[in-house]
């Protein structure tokens, strides 16, 4: 099997999220354009994962000395994909992530990774959310500098309502 590629909408630039957070174009295309960026990029470490879940895990089931939030993910081997673009086009902030061939992985990996494809390949448009690491005003709640792009987890509650895989 190989790998499937796919278009993530991130958010509607200028939307404000079921929050009020929200992302003007030039703060996305600073990022975009960013070492930080760059970085992931080139080491294929923007990661998509099956679910919330898996970002925000209950914090008796990992020691926090060791293993922090964006290490959640690897642990529990709920990686799925990876981010392999990142783009602006026509008001959307979107991405590409690849969806791992399965035959690479064994175990819960690659049980994540076929349902996922399973679910994709039988034409499920699959919503989800972008862990962004930014400043926020803590006044308009508008994203004025990204940080750190982790990835991107899917969900039935995305935060950005239009987020999710392209239609």
């Amino acid at each position: 099997m190989n790998p499937l590629y796919k278009t993530i909408i991130i958010c509607k630039l200028n939307n404000k999220s079921s929050r009020g957070y929200f992302f003007k174009e030039e703060t996305v295309r600073e990022f975009i354009n960013s070492d930080a960026w760059a970085d992931r990029k080139a080491r294929k470490t923007a990661l998509g994962v099956i679910t919330h879940l898996e970002r925000r895990k209950p914090e008796d089931l990992v020691n926090k000395d060791f293993v922090g939030p964006k290490d959640y993910m690897l642990v529990d081997k709920a990686t799925v994909s990876t981010i392999t673009d990142m783009f602006i086009e026509d008001g959307y902030w979107k991405c590409t992530m690849e969806i791992f061939d399965p035959d690479k992985f064994t175990g819960k990996a690659k049980e994540n990774i076929m349902y996922v494809r399973g679910l994709i390949e039988s034409g499920v448009k699959l919503k989800s959310s972008a862990g962004i690491d930014a400043y926020y005003n803590p006044v308009t709640k508008e994203g004025q500098k990204i940080y750190d792009f982790v990835g991107v987890d899917f969900t039935q509650a995305p935060d950005f309502s239009e987020g999710g895989i392209e239609e």
